[in-house]
């Protein structure tokens, strides 16, 4: 998966989604050597509001060419630089710097290494910057509007996902119904079969055999005969000894006549 740049800074806007966020943040008015940071992040907090920048890498030779990010440094409590993974060795930072880099899926930031804290002033020229050409500043009366039409369309949005869950929750009652039904049926037919079963289990225990051995449909013919005949598994026994019998006497009496 290729991680660009676009998506590190989408990963970074998610983790300060409670703090003051601005991508491609100047230093001040355009002008020669201004500095563009690639992310600026000011924590919302009067008693410690920790400035950090971040300075994305998406190949080595980019991080082994720049040499401009030292100019950063002033405007900010923590740097850090921004990776896809492999692409920056932590032991190869300077020692100013921090390492975040993303999973190989792009989904997510890990630390590699926290950045320092350094106590700095930072320039008013990168607050006004922010606050004249990123900051919107609204009336009272115009945030009030954006309020009300907020809600409006949340009301709006709250009856379509009631709207959807109505016709969702129909058509799962619908399909389970239809599934209860075809299990009814298939039960019902299973029953019958069953009681089949049942039925020939029964007769092949009259007929002496064992329902869980398999018997050829000749062999259950014979036997079936066997039975109405009254012959027992004895008598079977019997005739056949008898019929071995008089077959050796045939072969005997045969062996005697002079040829």
């Amino acid at each position: 998966m290729t991680i660009t740049a676009r998506t590190i800074l989408d990963l970074l806007a998610r983790r300060h989604w409670q703090d003051v966020f601005v991508p491609e943040c100047k230093d001040g008015p355009s002008r020669v050597g201004m500095l563009r940071m690639d992310a600026w992040t000011m924590k919302r907090s009067w008693a410690h509001p920790c400035a950090t920048v971040y300075e994305i890498k998406v190949s080595r030779s980019d991080f082994l060419q720049d040499d401009k990010w030292r100019g950063y440094l002033p405007y900010c409590n923590r740097f850090y630089f921004v990776c896809p993974p492999g692409v920056i060795d932590k032991a190869e930072l300077p020692p100013e710097a921090g390492l975040l880099a993303t999973t190989t899926n792009g989904t997510r930031l890990l630390t590699k290494k926290k950045a320092p804290y350094y106590e700095r002033d930072i320039p008013d020229s990168l607050y006004q910057y922010v606050l004249m050409a990123r900051a919107r500043i609204t009336t009272p009366n115009e945030s009030a509007i954006d309020r009300r039409e907020f809600w409006k369309q949340w009301l709006a949005g709250k009856n379509d996902d009631l709207d959807l869950g109505y016709q969702v929750g129909r058509k799962l009652r619908h399909a389970i119904a239809s599934q209860v039904v075809s299990a009814q049926s298939r039960n019902k037919e299973l029953e019958k079969r069953i009681e089949g079963l049942e039925h020939v289990a029964d007769l092949c225990r009259q007929l002496d055999i064992n329902p869980l051995v398999w018997v050829s449909k000749e062999r259950f013919n014979q036997t079936q005969r066997e039975k109405t005949l009254g012959i027992t598994g004895h008598f079977r026994h019997d005739l056949q000894r008898a019929a071995q019998a008089i077959q050796n006497v045939i072969e005997t009496i045969q062996a005697e006549i002079p040829k």
